[in-house]
């Protein structure tokens, strides 16, 4: 049998286990090393990645779990942010005119507050009556991109879909808020009608053949009641008195009007030493019809007038009257050189001075006068008006032609100016009545 016997170790020197012990720290030391070498470069790398991305900052955050955390957490909204910048730089593409840095006015139609508000005979309001914008398609397109800047620049992520999607909301808040301005002024207005025809009806039943202009005027006295706040049975008293004044000044005023001066008439102030002059007699005339001519009865004076016998020009004279800018045109309006020329008319002997055309010069200045007229004071007497052409020796043909051509470039007459032109399809006089005029026997 064969023993083996082990070989005697070695003993080891202190230098020897120094150096191994040396040898085997200084690998283990040179990896570690390594390790936190590449795990700096790592997290550089993913800062550098995360702050170009999104703007998330990871710098300072060396812990793993402390840096998994805030991605975790912070990640998200930075990739809204990211999504929403995105998406305005598109429409910022496809839709260049929308590249503001700033609010945008947004245009709407023209809007007024509503008039006559409150008042205890109407319903009571709950918007303050004054229409706010509805934007366009357009309108709305820009408001939405610039909600979403703004609210992105605040800290809000927001789309542009998202930002149109809020201004399409405020439209529609506009909207519902705009239907109830107009419901509430239907509601005004039709209370407004009721008080009206209330006075109508009681007007009517003292004075049945009221005119279409009082009716109207006496109306706007129903009305204007109804905002004092009176109950039903004050307003119908306050009414019942008013229309009763309202008849008794027509029927007194159309009883103190005296009837047009004449020849006999003026012959006798002449002998009684009261006769006045032709301004005299106007102020006189529309001193007697002022409580008409305030309540707006202008139509009842000239009435009034005809029934006394005074021609359209002498009623134009009392009722209305001429603007300084009108007497300023036609004062710097040369007058049109006449030449007579008369020609007979049948056996009477009367004569007839006919008219007489204006050349190229003076017809210009004629037109370019009545053009800067209508355009100062688009709502001058046009009777008024003739007599001033005609002692410029214009005649009322050539001037009712010039009307008919402004008519024609689009100048429209008010109501009382359509009345005028019935009278003016006529001339001022016919050939028997300039004699009866010249001697005094009647009006023009």
């Amino acid at each position: 049998m064969v023993q083996i016997i082990k070989a005697a170790q070695p003993k080891k020197t202190f230098a020897s286990e120094f150096g191994s012990g040396l040898g085997e720290g200084l690998r283990q030391g040179l990896s570690e090393a390594g390790n936190t070498f590449a795990d700096k470069i790592n997290r550089n790398r993913e800062n550098e990645f995360f702050q170009k991305n999104y703007g998330l900052d990871l710098r300072g955050a060396n812990d793993p779990q402390t840096r998994q955390q805030i991605i975790s957490t912070e990640l998200p909204y930075y990739r809204q942010m990211k999504q929403a910048k995105a998406s305005h730089a598109a429409y910022d593409q496809q839709y260049p005119e929308t590249q503001q840095g700033e609010s945008r006015q947004v245009s709407g139609e023209e809007r007024t507050p509503s008039q006559n508000k409150g008042g205890k005979n109407f319903p009571q309001e709950a918007t303050r009556g004054e229409k706010v914008p509805i934007m366009t398609p357009e309108q709305m397109q820009q408001r939405g991109l610039q909600y979403a800047r703004d609210r992105t620049a605040q800290g809000v992520p927001t789309t542009a879909e998202q930002g149109i999607q809020l201004a399409e909301q405020e439209n529609q808040r506009n909207e519902t808020y705009n239907n109830k301005i107009d419901q509430e002024k239907n509601a005004r207005i039709a209370e407004q009608q009721r008080y009206g025809q209330k006075a109508n009806d009681m007007l009517l039943k003292l004075y049945p053949n009221a005119t279409d202009e009082q009716q109207a005027v006496f109306r706007r006295y129903g009305e204007n009641e109804s905002f004092e706040g009176k109950s039903e049975a004050d307003i119908d008293r306050a009414l019942s008195k008013k229309a009763a004044q309202f008849k008794n000044t027509i029927s007194d005023v159309q009883n103190s009007v005296v009837s047009a001066p004449r020849i006999g008439t003026k012959l006798w102030d002449l002998l009684q030493g009261t006769s006045r002059n032709a301004d005299q007699t106007i102020q006189d005339m529309r001193l007697q019809l002022k409580p008409l001519l305030d309540q707006g009865l202008n139509d009842t004076a000239r009435m009034l007038l005809e029934e006394k016998g005074y021609y359209p020009e002498e009623r134009e004279r009392i009722v209305s009257g001429l603007g300084e800018y009108t007497k300023k045109y036609l004062a710097e309006m040369p007058s049109i050189p006449k030449e007579k020329a008369f020609k007979p008319m049948g056996p009477s002997g009367l004569v007839e001075e006919q008219s007489q055309k204006l050349n190229p010069e003076q017809a210009q200045v004629f037109t370019d006068t009545l053009d800067k007229i209508l355009k100062t004071d688009p709502s001058v007497n046009l009777i008024l008006l003739r007599k001033e052409f005609e002692d410029k020796n214009i005649n009322w043909r050539d001037y009712k032609d010039a009307l008919n051509l402004s008519a024609s470039q689009g100048f429209e007459f008010n109501d009382d100016q359509l009345k005028q032109l019935e009278i003016l399809n006529s001339p001022p006089l016919s050939i028997l009545e300039k004699h009866l005029y010249k001697l005094g026997l009647i009006g023009k």
